[in-house]
């Protein structure tokens, strides 16, 4: 009588914990991940205003290129 009971709360307890296991594996590398493309896309967005900042820059210096004192009117 009571080998059923203690094993139907062994078998109960063994697979919660298995599955809670499993899931916070699960959970741990989803975040993992989302965290790195969040990092990636932040790493693009500095690349391009960087590029941006460089195609502005050297715009300005085109203009001020043949000036004596390489200041743009703008």
């Amino acid at each position: 009588m009571y080998q059923n009971l203690i094993t139907g709360c062994v078998i109960a307890i063994v697979s919660s914990c298995l599955s809670s296991y499993l899931t916070s594996i699960w959970t741990m590398k989803k975040f993992y991940t989302e965290k790195w493309w969040d990092r990636k896309a932040l790493a693009y967005t500095e690349i391009i205003n960087a590029l941006y900042d460089m195609t502005q820059f050297y715009k300005v210096f085109k203009e001020d290129y043949g000036q004596q004192d390489f200041i743009s009117e703008e």
